[in-house]
Formats: structure tokens, sequence, C-alpha cells
């Protein structure tokens, strides 16, 4: 369950970075996020429909405030 949940992730944040046209700055944020979130752990959401809306509005509206700020 939780492969298929975090390719259904990849594949939403994927496509929604790419139509919006901020998938280079979405990837980024991801990996930087990734990376700190391994070491200082995180906080969960009971439902992952959560964790998919909330990450995936983090996410995409960094990447588009770097876009129009940058």
């Amino acid at each position: 369950m939780v492969v298929w949940g975090a390719i259904l992730k990849i594949i939403l944040m994927v496509s929604l970075s790419a139509i919006l046209g901020v998938i280079i700055p979405a990837m980024i944020i991801t990996l930087t996020f990734s990376s700190l979130r391994i070491i200082a752990g995180g906080f969960h959401f009971g439902d992952y429909t959560k964790c998919i809306t909330v990450s995936t509005i983090q996410f995409i509206g960094s990447a588009l405030i770097i876009k129009y700020t940058y």
C-alpha cells in the first residue's frame, strides 16, 4: 500500500508541476525536503489523502513562489 501511495504522489507531483511549468523547482524542493525529513522526522497525518493534499500544495506552491519571484 505504501508503494502505491508513493507512486501516486510522484505521478501527481510531476504532472501538476509540468502543467504549471515548475517541474525543476518542484523537484529541487521535494528532494531538499525529503533529505531533511529523513533527519528531522516529521508530522504524520492520520489519512493519506490529507498527506498528499498538504504536501502537494506546499511543494507546488513553493515552486510557484520561486517561479514568480526569482
